[in-house]
């Protein structure tokens, strides 16, 4: 089983701008997972979540409503757990067995629509809308086409320069074959990503950016053999480190192909 709060977390801690960057991309993740494993032998998948959400531009004016009085064993944005004394303007109470809650609270108190019962970002759940409480299930069975045995491609990744000054790094991304085959070499998907430095540990700070070459859902790039392509990485606006290295890895191994070191030489 492969878990990951990083959604809740990144929408919850980060801000909206992240938020909306991150969970626009996590499709491409995603798929990296599935295809890992594959990999590892599994020929059935499930992907699932535990719960919806609602990301509003912001919390409007008038929609943050007082919670009732009661005892409440747990209070959230969305609802309140345990048991009302009255009721209030803008919320809704209900038996939390009739909504399929089960444990040793009685009731359950909800803003009615989009309402919050505390300010904040426009990220949210835990209500009964049905963008956060229908939940998506996938599932398939892998397929186990052949694939034909190949060793590690010969890649070289360009860059005018041992220093980057912006943000947007142009790549020149060249996918070198030897023998090409009789009936042609198809192109080959890579990730490319920069990290702040050269460990293990070291964390991701850009990727490659919208592109011809790139597809906006798994943030794949194509390559075609012996020719070389265009590819911008985008720097995270926070990084102020001393140098980046740049990787181009396997989407479905992970395993890194090439790699580029890149002193930074942006103005403070």
């Amino acid at each position: 089983m492969v878990r990951t709060q990083d959604p809740d977390a990144v929408a919850e801690n980060l801000g909206a701008w992240r938020a909306r960057r991150y969970l626009s991309d996590v499709i491409g993740d995603i798929a990296t997972a599935v295809r890992w494993v594959v990999s590892q032998g599994y020929d059935q998948v499930l992907i699932s979540a535990d719960h919806g959400h609602m990301m509003l531009p912001e919390i409007p004016p008038g929609d943050v409503v007082q919670a009732p009085p009661g005892d409440w064993l747990e209070n959230k944005r969305r609802c309140r757990l345990g048991a009302g004394l009255s009721g209030a303007a803008g919320t809704v109470t209900l038996k939390a067995g009739h909504v399929g809650i089960q444990g040793d609270v009685g009731e359950i108190c909800l803003p009615i629509g989009f309402r919050v019962f505390s300010d904040g970002e426009g990220y949210f759940h835990g209500g009964l809308s049905l963008q956060e409480a229908v939940v998506p299930v996938v599932l398939f069975r892998a397929g186990r086409g052949k694939r034909d045995p190949v060793g590690k491609p010969e890649i070289d990744i360009r860059y005018r320069s041992e220093k980057f000054t912006s943000r947007v790094i142009g790549l020149n991304i060249l996918y070198a074959v030897k023998q090409i085959r009789t009936s042609g070499d198809p192109p080959i998907s890579v990730r490319i990503e920069a990290y702040d430095g050269t460990g293990v540990k070291a964390k991701i700070v850009g990727e490659a950016a919208d592109c011809e070459a790139r597809d906006e859902k798994t943030r794949e790039v194509s390559l075609h053999a012996n020719k070389e392509t265009p590819v911008p990485v985008l720097i995270d606006p926070d990084f102020d480190g001393a140098e980046i290295e740049i990787r181009l890895s396997d989407p479905r191994t992970r395993l890194v192909w090439a790699k580029r070191k890149l002193k930074n030489a942006m103005i403070a």
